[in-house]
């Protein structure tokens, strides 16, 4: 058992140090990888993601597990400038002067 944000559980890792799996009291998450160490699918409390990318890290778009559209993602010259969900629109990402996100 360890504790991660004050809770006691278990954390799984693969031969490559990603996380596969995180196990506590209120409930269990696993992770896939494809050949790009890059996470592809989560399922969360029995609901599944599956994430796109295009070339690099950044994720395209989300699906959940009956393949339906969840969220897709903007790019600019600065990385992800929006998030837009189907349901509930678009989100803006604003930076600070270090580019950290501070506002959605």
């Amino acid at each position: 058992m360890e504790l991660f944000g004050g809770y006691a559980g278990t954390l799984s890792y693969d031969c490559l140090n990603n996380l596969v799996s995180v196990s506590s009291y209120s409930g269990s998450h696993s992770f896939s990888y494809d050949a790009a160490n890059q996470r592809i699918y989560k399922i969360e409390g029995g609901s599944a993601k599956t994430y796109y990318y295009r070339s690099g890290l950044d994720v395209l778009a989300e699906y959940d597990g009956n393949d339906y559209l969840k969220a897709e993602y903007i790019y600019g010259a600065e990385g992800v400038i929006a998030k837009r969900n189907p349901k509930t629109g678009i989100y803006f990402y604003f930076k600070d002067q270090l580019g950290s996100t501070r506002n959605l």
